[in-house]
């Protein structure tokens, strides 16, 4: 007997995406509203769905049947492949996945719209975008002048699909790109390759600091004090990662000396940020509620990645983008 190539999808995922999902209507099972799983080519309903696959996307995700599918998913004795929309698996949804024979795939959407996001952070702060809107406000007629980014050093760390859009757009206005892999060999978007133990030698010559590196045990609280009392005085300090990452009371010590002179946070430790936090306030500080990755041309993108994958396991053939071990790219985890 052939092994089953069902894949299991939320059925709000089957209806947004209609005719392109139709050649594969004999392979999908639909998880409805009520928790009910249904085949989408009879409609017939699964009384005890067995899934082969899985697409772990924003339509499970923001929604009260993420459990539930989650676990359908977990409990298949056949299960072999689990498609993600994120591109880091280091939350706990993925846990009951990352062991075993499970081909685990991931989507890198997100990162064209964190590349953006990162620019544009960065270009206000150098551009004084805080100062410009509060004499309009005050109706002040003054200008003043404001940093480029060419010629600036920048230093990304994690060089996968997000860090290298960042170093795409930073080179676009003329920065220097040092990038940090694990393996580092060479990259046609960046000036320099280092491994993450060359950190301490990079960090002085950055004047923009950008932490793409996924979350595991080796990287948890990667930025402490050592890692800020090397950083240039002034230099910018941007968070697209991880809030563990960083840590944060470490971070707020360094602001007060200078390194980095600002951070821009997009994610935090804790998340939502309790209301008693410093960064709330912090006049070196630009915060956001991790949001970096809600482009509006992200999930379109996620999903013509399932899509192709999809196409690719209902015909045996090899998946595209297979997470290794330890992903040098994060996703902000949702």
């Amino acid at each position: 007997m052939s092994a089953s190539h069902d894949v299991l999808i939320m059925a709000a995922a089957h209806a947004r995406l209609g005719e392109l999902l139709q050649p594969f209507s004999a392979h999908l099972l639909l998880m409805g509203p009520n928790g009910v799983v249904s085949r989408a080519d009879s409609g017939a309903t699964v009384a005890a769905p067995q899934p082969a696959g899985a697409w772990y996307g924003s339509d499970a995700w923001f929604n009260p049947l993420t459990s539930a599918f989650l676990a359908c998913a977990a409990q298949s004795p056949g299960l072999r492949w689990l498609h993600s929309g994120n591109a880091g698996i280091d939350t706990p949804a993925y846990a009951p996945f990352r062991s075993g024979p499970i081909a685990i795939t991931t989507s890198h959407g997100f990162a064209p719209g964190i590349a953006d996001f990162v620019l544009a952070s960065v270009l206000d702060h150098w551009q004084n975008g805080s100062d410009r809107r509060a004499r309009r406000a005050a109706r002040e007629w003054r200008s003043a002048p404001f940093r480029e980014i060419a010629d600036s050093s920048w230093l990304i760390i994690g060089f996968g699909a997000i860090g290298q859009e960042v170093a795409r757009r930073a080179r676009g206005f003329g920065a220097r790109i040092t990038a940090v892999r694990r393996n580092p060999g060479s990259d046609p978007l960046a000036d320099y390759m280092i491994g993450i133990d060359g950190l301490s030698q990079a960090l002085p010559d950055a004047d923009v600091v950008v932490l793409c590196i996924a979350l595991n045990d080796a990287t948890r609280g990667l930025v402490d004090a050592t890692f800020l009392s090397a950083m240039k005085a002034g230099a910018t300090f941007v968070n697209v990662a991880r809030g563990a990452l960083v840590d944060e009371a470490a971070l707020l010590d360094g602001l007060a000396q200078g390194r980095p002179g600002h951070a821009i946070l997009d994610v935090v430790m804790h998340e939502p940020l309790p209301p008693d936090s410093p960064f709330w306030t912090h006049p070196a500080v630009a915060l956001t509620p991790h949001l970096a990755w809600r482009g509006d041309r992200a999930e379109a993108r996620n999903d013509q990645a399932f899509l192709a994958n999809l196409a690719r396991f209902v015909r045996d053939e090899p998946l595209a983008d297979v997470v290794q071990a330890e992903p040098d790219a994060a996703e902000p985890a949702l």
